[in-house]
């Protein structure tokens, strides 16, 4: 039967015991890595102690997380670990590790005869084991924070009878120990708060940086779009003055032709800078993700086929609806899928494969679009989100894609990332909500 620890016991009676708490001292004082430190713990309680032992906490969830096991015999220690992993303590026993941590109150059993053992093995298999192991005394003492339990050290003896005395040198050795624990997961809770609070700082800045980027973009847009509209005005001139006195010089048709390709392209920065900067003018409904996706594949669907692209798609059977601005999700795709043929056309060999995986759970549906491409290079995966910024040749491309795609998503509250191996190809994965109130 288990014996609760008499308060009036004086545990100077023992050298041995003294010398165990003091370098139980010394290893939780020592600085070490926090695993390494309950580790070493555990290997000096088997070298006096104890025959084995294993160390709990108690994890956030609530639940018992075995850190540490050990015996005296390094050779069995991987037994140790077969056993407590193939028949780990039961809750419903309403014994040991879970009695111990359920009430607070240590263990003490100074002997365990075949019979006991017999009564707590669950096979043959799991008997001769404990004997192996060396299981005749046992104790198991509480980790205690304030009188909150985070774990408990289970020792077993085949060498030793425990004692009140041993059993006290543990519950000094668990108190060091609990102390130790403390101040870590504080550590750890601390470390992960400021974290948490830097991640939110970098998202506020970095929202506040877009905004500013898109007032001046919304600016600059308009300042800009006035005197193209001169300068296209004028091309148009030029043409019929061309056409009207028959004039058939072919560099300055060339030059009028490039002209008018440049122009193009401007009002297209245009376009997409005005896109970028917008912020209100989403037009909600209910949209079909599969079909969305489909439309968009079918702008693209003469070019894969010249340029031998093929797509491999795996859709759901059944319509996934959400809300959103069908438009604007359609744009995220064109440029993913955009950016996707670029890259293929971007490597030496003929064509390629880009492959969109729809899956659907209970909250959102996940869009994968990946390509066998020419990818990017590490430094440039971060920055493939920021405006202006893109790998394309100059002249290719204005940098605002994925940019724009970003702030798509977010205004849908979903989340789009990016990656990619060099030469091997890149994966843009894009999560929307199923069921979001705008």
């Amino acid at each position: 039967m288990p014996h609760q620890l008499p308060g009036s016991f004086d545990p100077n009676h023992s050298d041995e015991m003294i010398q165990l708490l003091a370098k139980a001292s010394d290893l939780l004082l020592s600085g070490a890595n926090y695993d390494a430190m309950i580790d070493s713990v555990a290997k000096l309680l088997v070298s006096s102690l104890a025959t084995w032992c294993a160390i709990d906490l108690v994890n956030d969830k609530g639940e018992i997380e075995r850190v540490a096991v050990a015996h005296k015999d390094s050779e069995k220690a991987d037994l140790v670990k077969l056993v407590l992993t193939k028949y780990p303590p039961r809750p419903t026993a309403k014994r040991g590790v879970y009695r111990v941590i359920a009430t607070g109150q240590p263990i003490l059993i100074p002997h365990l005869s075949r019979s006991d053992w017999e009564a707590r093995a669950e096979s043959e298999e799991h008997l001769q084991l404990i004997e192996t192991l060396g299981s005749s005394s046992y104790m198991c003492v509480p980790l205690l924070v304030s009188s909150r339990v985070v774990g408990s050290i289970m020792l077993l003896s085949s060498e030793r009878t425990y004692s009140q005395e041993d059993l006290l040198t543990a519950e000094r050795i668990a108190s060091k120990i609990s102390m130790a624990v403390d101040n870590v997961v504080m550590f750890r809770k601390m470390q992960a708060t400021i974290t948490e609070l830097k991640s939110t700082q970098e998202q506020l800045i970095q929202s506040s940086k877009m905004s500013a980027i898109g007032t001046v973009c919304a600016g600059i847009a308009h300042e800009v779009n006035n005197p193209l509209t001169v300068v296209r005005l004028y091309l148009e001139h030029i043409e019929n003055a061309i056409e009207a006195y028959g004039i058939q010089d072919e560099s300055i048709l060339r030059y009028m032709q490039k002209a008018n390709t440049n122009l193009d392209r401007v009002v297209e920065i245009i376009s997409n800078i005005k896109t970028f900067s917008r912020q209100s003018d989403f037009c909600f409904a209910t949209v079909d993700i599969t079909a969305i996706v489909d439309t968009s594949l079918a702008l693209f669907e003469e070019q894969f086929r010249v340029q031998r692209i093929n797509v491999d798609k795996a859709f759901p059977s059944e319509p996934v609806l959400l809300a959103g601005d069908p438009s604007s999700i359609q744009q995220v795709f064109v440029n993913i899928l955009s950016n996707a043929r670029d890259a293929i056309n971007e490597q030496p060999r003929s064509g390629g494969e880009i492959r969109i995986a729809v899956r659907k759970n209970d909250r959102d549906v996940e869009i994968v679009i990946s390509d066998d491409g020419q990818g990017v290079a590490p430094s440039a995966k971060d920055r493939v989100f920021e405006p202006f910024f893109t790998t394309k040749p100059v002249n290719q491309g204005t940098g605002l894609g994925l940019s724009i795609s970003h702030g798509i998503v977010s205004r849908h509250r979903g989340e789009i990332s990016f990656d990619s191996v060099e030469g091997h190809g890149s994966r843009v994965r894009v999560s929307l909500p199923l069921n979001f109130n705008h």
